[in-house]
């Protein structure tokens, strides 16, 4: 049986660069999105050049205690609908993938919407939904047509051109979902360089710093889900009253994660 990590390797949605203006062949007029989950944003592409930067929210990583899975699906899909959604949803609903009960009818599925506590925009605290800015999703689903490609995509390496274009950026993100069972062994190889020429002590320093990094944003999402989310009623598990609580916001203005290492690729070699 091949492994998830095997399945979304060999289907290009867990290696590869860091996404850039101007990244995607050009095939046809549509529009094209493309999310990486780990770097929560999104992109949205026309003729093959990125026009639109989002930043996003994403599904909180599965516990055992959880009720049911909550990371954002993985892969390829497409806008499948488009609705003006109530409240909770900042008045936007793109569903992307279909949730059917036993009997075959629709249940919500997964989609992109607005959230309606811009202080949660940029932290993996959703039930697998794609979370934007209110403004930004309600003018994207006003843009793309049914059928608008979307790929989730799980990428914490990225490569990008300093601010002098002399020297290569390596940006290494959190691996909220826990999918790199050997990073440091997984990022010398995306590198793609003689490990000769790395020094692995500096690596493993790296990957250290990475790993704490998980563990905080892991602590304060679950924190911020037992202290806040579970408890609010009606609706249960849902952010929708997250703005009627000042206690909330402040807590998640002192959330300040950092959710990503960037240096220069001289600073790891030998």
């Amino acid at each position: 049986m091949v492994s998830r990590r095997q399945f979304l390797r060999d289907s290009g949605i867990l290696f590869g660069s860091s996404l850039v203006f101007g990244g995607l062949p050009a095939t046809s007029n549509d529009y094209k999105l493309v999310a990486n989950i780990p770097a929560f944003e999104m992109f949205l592409y026309k003729n093959g050049k990125a026009e639109e930067r989002y930043d996003i929210s994403v599904g909180r990583p599965n516990k055992q205690d959880f009720r049911y899975p909550t990371e954002t699906p993985l892969g390829p899909y497409d806008i499948k609908s488009k609705a003006p959604w109530g409240k909770q949803f900042a008045g936007t609903w793109m569903r992307f993938k279909e949730n059917p009960d036993e009997n075959g009818e629709e249940q919500g599925g997964w989609g992109i919407h607005g959230s309606p506590c811009r202080e949660l925009v940029g932290y993996a605290v959703s039930e697998g939904c794609i979370r934007m800015i209110p403004e930004e999703a309600k003018k994207l689903m006003e843009n793309v047509p049914f059928h608008t490609p979307l790929k989730n995509e799980y990428k914490i390496f990225g490569l990008s051109k300093g601010f002098n274009h002399k020297e290569d950026i390596i940006t290494v993100r959190t691996d909220i979902y826990s999918i790199f069972e050997k990073p440091e062994k997984d990022f010398i190889e995306w590198l793609g360089l003689n490990e000769r020429l790395i020094d692995r002590g500096k690596v493993q320093k790296l990957f250290s710093e990475s790993e704490k990094m998980k563990s905080d944003h892991y602590q304060t999402v679950w924190e911020f889900y037992h202290r806040f989310i579970e408890e609010l009623e009606p609706n249960k598990g849902h952010p929708d009253l997250v703005e009627k609580n000042p206690e909330i916001r402040n807590y998640l203005k002192k959330m300040l994660i950092n959710k990503q290492l960037s240096f220069e690729l001289g600073e790891i070699m030998l």
